[in-house]
């Protein structure tokens, strides 16, 4: 029987990809796994997938998952960036692969320092993602949880996440193959149905050092609004930002303070007094919890969490809050943000305002 020798050099770099990885999960069928390799599966019969967790303490797979419709010399110029990126920020070239199917990959084995826990090594690969994304200037590529192709998804560091393998694509039938700086579509379409030769590529682990990153939070969802709302000037309206996670009371805030929570300009006096007055009438918040509270969670270009101008104006309006409370005036617009009838001014219809955002 002749073995493509490809296909023995692919096996053997799968061999070295996969060495040390926490977890192994094996696609016996098209999306169908098994946490066993029961008959002893060859890259060739199923296709092979590894967490990016390895069993050495705070050893982690980085990877850049740049997920498209198939791959094409978009997918394949964008990918060049990435990689060109991380040189650039890390001093090491990383290995660049294609699925099988849909995208591409930029993988890179890190050894993380050992007093580190899990949840910060996660932060820090999303920050250095982010900031190679930011610093490659892609194409129309998005990043995180994107619902339009082709996007950089953030999924990938996720707990227990898997990366696949250097394996056959049960779907697609053709094999995730190492991609050649340089190689055209046509050679990377063609490796993958093991028609061109295997690249060689070393895996040995980048040692993380602290540098400066970009921060990427994955409580952001950025979505464009097309409201027209009478209390913000245009330059506010295109910075809005829609968030979907938080603390617990964070997620409880009615989708209005939500918004105004995640504006990253300089925020309106009166929208800054709405949100306080939220979370002293409604979480029984007082002052310095509140300033603690808003420093964690508002995007506010402006908010400086050490003037004494900031905790001023809390107390303030925490005061005025209790004293509305107790001259029973609280007249709320609606029952879910209510605010004193004498708030505004001028007055706003609230219902108007923020309806487009409901």
């Amino acid at each position: 029987m002749i073995i493509n020798p490809r296909l023995k050099a692919l096996e053997k770099l799968n061999l070295e990809f996969c060495y040390g990885a926490n977890e192994l999960r094996w696609e016996v069928d098209n999306g169908v796994w098994s946490k066993k390799n029961f008959r002893g599966w060859g890259i060739d019969n199923v296709g092979w997938a590894r967490s990016i967790k390895y069993k050495e303490k705070n050893k982690y797979m980085f990877v850049m998952d740049l997920d498209g419709n198939g791959i094409d010399t978009s997918i394949l110029l964008n990918t060049y960036k990435l990689y060109n990126a991380t040189y650039e920020l890390l001093g090491v070239y990383p290995l660049m692969k294609a699925s099988g199917k849909s995208g591409t990959h930029i993988i890179l084995p890190m050894k993380f320092p050992g007093t580190w826990g899990e949840n910060r090594i996660l932060q820090t690969m999303k920050n250095i993602a982010f900031t190679i994304y930011n610093t490659a200037k892609l194409t129309n590529v998005n990043i995180g949880r994107a619902e339009t192709r082709p996007f950089v998804d953030m999924h990938m560091y996720e707990r227990g996440r898997l990366v696949r393998g250097l394996s056959i694509h049960m779907g697609s039938r053709k094999f995730a193959v190492p991609i050649n700086y340089g190689d055209t579509i046509n050679i990377v379409n063609r490796r993958m149905l093991l028609l061109e030769d295997i690249p060689d590529y070393t895996f040995d682990a980048y040692e993380y050092k602290d540098i400066n990153l970009d921060t990427y939070d994955d409580k952001l969802e950025f979505e464009k609004t097309s409201m027209e709302l009478m209390s913000l000037t245009p330059s506010q309206i295109s910075s809005l930002k829609w968030s979907k996670k938080g603390d617990r009371w964070y997620r409880l805030l009615p989708p209005q303070l939500k918004v105004i929570c995640n504006m990253d300009i300089d925020v309106k006096h009166m929208l800054k007094v709405h949100l306080v007055s939220y979370l002293s009438y409604y979480y029984a918040m007082d002052p310095e919890e509140i300033h603690k509270w808003l420093t964690a969670n508002v995007k506010w270009e402006d908010y400086n969490p050490n003037s004494r101008e900031t905790m001023y104006n809390i107390r303030y309006t925490h005061n005025w809050i209790k004293g509305v409370i107790a001259e029973d005036e609280f007249d709320g617009v609606e029952e879910r943000v209510p605010i004193p009838g004498t708030f505004w001014e001028p007055p706003i219809e609230y219902d108007n305002v923020w309806k487009e955002i409901l």
